[in-house]
């Protein structure tokens, strides 16, 4: 879907032509029109722009080129913040969607709520733009009914597709003026259900009803409409719930997925017209539909899920979502989405993440074949999966057990010392390095060892390293002059050192804070090696992409 933000700006005596901005993904339009903004007012209006002004504007830009060059859409507080400013530059500044503009032939001057919908009501009404579609397979034919007179009676000659579970249900759909409806059996999935209904619609918009068993005068969709064409980028607007429980929920969700992990949190970060930023909503939304043709439902997820997974991809197209508190919808109490850890695990694996972190305290945790994931063909430019360090680590410790059954003193070295000071294996490596004493014929029986437990054992030509294979891992087995007690006070150096890697102890150089940093010089606590620069992503907004996070930080930790 496409969209036009039109802003009609008046500042001092200085008029400004009329800025058309397209789809808020095209980051480059957006940063144009920003800085042709910047240059006309800084020349033309002399000192009439505080330099707080200028400033906020200058930040924004260097945002929008920052999302430009990572091609990615722009943050929605970056949007919001341009918004506030332009708004404040601005005596008139108005926001419309670009087929309410088409229809209505111009936009709309701000002002308050009530001129707006005399506005709106003017120019184009709900029963000629919307369709309510919902899934009542699970509501009895009285409810049925109830609520069929409830859309009637509030919005009279208003679309409506429902979606039935039994040939008495269908008749009574039947029986009401503009509403179209199909059967279907308990074995068809929500999915499938969804998608059909959907299909159905021929009107602009929809109210996608989740679990709608009632409306009221506070179930205002005429406020989520104007809310709807006001917001820049809006690609859904919901509003609370109450079950029949009496339990009111607003259902306002952050998302966030860095790193293989998918976290959603109840809240919201920011708000404008009095509704709340959201990325995903939990009750009814309204959308367009040539949203939901673009960004079709996927039919082979389970329904618990099916919605989080459509908002996960209108938040990837750079959609912005709200739900307005003051609207009011009637539901059913069946929603109960963060529970079911394999509903959870078609997400994982779609997304290809192992860890999904959900509200109430709902945490699922999936393996590397459960989300998909091959440690041997991860892309380089992407951070290793932790399933796949878990990998690394177990065989790391493997092998140092292997080797100490021997009686062979062993530790840790190179970059994986590094990984035991700055907090964590790396993010980007599936090869470890030990140092051992050279003390040759018990290697060789702690090879043999390991040969029985399935690695794969290659010696170098010089026979001074050998290369220890299981999977997707190998470590580097290095045979060299190894002193764990050299510096440490006499009655201390009974005990070697060890270091925490992965989740395993393992034997350390003495001091292995002096060790990396004699090996890696003053910046030995940026991650990187100086001499291999890690690559830049295929794919810039995926979530493991290494060259988005600062390296002088404990990867975990972001």
């Amino acid at each position: 879907m496409r969209f036009i933000m039109k802003w009609t700006l008046g500042l001092m005596a200085v008029s400004c032509p009329l800025i058309l901005i397209t789809t808020l993904s095209n980051t480059r339009e957006i940063e144009a029109a920003s800085r042709t903004f910047l240059e006309r007012f800084t020349a033309g209006a002399g000192s009439s722009l505080s330099r707080d002004v200028v400033r906020d504007l200058q930040n924004i830009l260097k945002d929008l080129h920052k999302a430009r060059e990572n091609k990615m859409p722009p943050e929605k507080e970056t949007i919001m913040a341009l918004k506030r400013t332009l708004e404040h530059l601005s005596t008139e500044a108005s926001f419309t969607s670009a087929q309410q503009f088409q229809q209505s032939g111009g936009g709309r001057n701000k002002g308050d709520s009530s001129g707006d919908h005399d506005q709106m009501h003017q120019k184009v009404s709900l029963q000629e733009v919307f369709t309510v579609a919902t899934d009542v397979t699970r509501v009895n034919d009285t409810q049925l009914e109830i609520l069929l007179k409830d859309i009637a009676s509030r919005y009279d000659g208003l679309q409506v597709v429902v979606c039935v579970g039994s040939d008495a249900a269908l008749r009574v759909s039947k029986q009401h003026k503009n509403v179209r409806g199909f059967r279907v059996t308990s074995s068809t999935p929500v999915a499938v259900r969804w998608s059909r209904l959907l299909a159905m619609v021929n009107t602009t918009y929809v109210l996608v009803g989740r679990g709608l068993i009632a409306l009221s005068s506070f179930s205002d969709l005429e406020r989520l409409f104007m809310t709807f064409l006001q917001v820049p980028n809006a690609a859904f607007v919901g509003g609370a719930s109450r079950n029949q429980n009496g339990q009111w929920r607003v259902g306002c969700y952050q998302t966030r997925m860095l790193m293989y992990v998918l976290t959603l949190q109840h809240g919201y970060t920011s708000f404008d017209y009095g509704c709340m930023f959201c990325d995903s909503v939990a009750g009814p939304f309204i959308t367009t539909t040539n949203l939901v043709s673009s960004i079709p439902i996927d039919v082979h997820l389970p329904g618990e899920v099916v919605f989080s997974d459509w908002f996960l991809r209108i938040r990837a197209a750079g959609g912005l979502g709200l739900v307005c508190p003051d609207v009011l919808f009637f539901v059913s109490d069946e929603y109960h989405p963060w529970k079911s850890r394999t509903a959870w695990e078609a997400i994982a694996s779609k997304w290809n993440v192992t860890d999904v972190h959900l509200p109430d305290d709902f945490n699922h945790h999936y393996s590397c074949m459960e989300a998909r994931l091959n440690c041997s063909k991860v892309d380089k430019s992407l951070a290793l999966p932790s399933c796949c360090l878990a990998l690394l680590g177990g065989a790391l410790h493997e092998v140092v057990s292997a080797v100490q059954e021997q009686y062979i003193d062993v530790h840790i070295m190179n970059k994986t010392a590094v990984a035991g000071v700055v907090g964590g294996q790396q993010s980007w490596e599936m090869d470890a390095h030990l140092a051992v004493q050279n003390a040759t014929l018990q290697v060789q029986l702690a090879m043999l060892s390991l040969n029985r437990r399935g690695y794969h054992v290659d010696i170098a030509e010089d026979g001074a390293t050998y290369y220890i294979h299981l999977h997707s891992t190998v470590i580097f087995l290095h045979l060299l002059n190894v002193d764990m007690k050299a510096g440490l006070p006499l009655q201390q150096a009974v005990t070697p050192t060890t270091i925490l890697v992965g989740n395993a102890w393992l034997p350390a150089p003495p001091n292995p804070g002096l060790y990396v940093r004699h090996l890696r010089g003053s910046g030995f606590l940026q991650h990187p090696l100086a001499e291999r620069p890690l690559p830049q992503c295929h794919n810039p907004s995926h979530h493991a992409c290494l060259h988005h996070f600062p390296f002088d930080t404990t990867l975990r930790l972001l």
